[in-house]
């Protein structure tokens, strides 16, 4: 996952084709979720606030988190 710290778009990689793809807020919050079927590597941040997230990635096999960081 790069950029992080990301201002627009920010690359995820390594995510299979059958997974959610869910972002939540420190406050544990979820604000975006979509299936991976047909992902394009690229999620858009820009209507997000500056501040700390979490990217996650869970699938019937495993669940992989992330932090990043929405800069303004």
């Amino acid at each position: 996952m790069y950029p992080n710290p990301v201002s627009d778009k920010l690359y995820v990689a390594g995510i299979s084709l059958r997974s959610a793809i869910l972002i939540y807020d420190v406050a544990g919050w979820l604000l975006h979720q979509r299936n991976s079927t047909g992902f394009t590597p690229w999620l858009f941040t820009d209507a997000l606030p500056a501040g700390i997230y979490y990217l996650r990635g869970q699938s019937n096999l495993n669940t992989t988190d992330r932090r990043f960081t929405k800069m303004p």
